[in-house]
């Protein structure tokens, strides 16, 4: 079910990376032209880096939001869930006496 996100994720690092090769092939020649001071074009890079990492931030926070909401909505126990079910039904074994508190082993999560 995560596998269309996860292609659509590294699609996105793929364009991005093209973007940044074509980006700094066309800083190089517009610098090899003067029509960009060496400067000029490392802020420009600079400039595109930055937003490019903001926009990767803001992805990532988007798509851990989506994946919290989706799993509230899906009907799987948390780890902690089943941690707390089971320390309960060891609990109320022992009250039944149906087992012995050494024959209850907790699961590893």
């Amino acid at each position: 079910m995560l596998e269309p996100l996860k292609n659509s994720l590294l699609a996105s690092v793929g364009l991005a990376a093209l973007a940044q090769e074509k980006l700094q092939a066309a800083v190089k020649d517009l610098t090899d032209r003067g029509d960009l001071t060496v400067d000029q074009g490392g802020k420009l890079m600079d400039a595109f880096v930055e937003k490019g990492e903001q926009e990767g931030r803001d992805l990532s926070d988007k798509v851990t939001r989506e994946i919290a909401r989706w799993l509230e909505k899906t009907p799987f126990a948390s780890r902690q869930h089943v941690a707390e079910l089971e320390a309960r039904i060891r609990r109320l074994e022992e009250r039944l006496g149906s087992v012995a508190p050494d024959e209850v082993e907790p699961r590893d999560a």
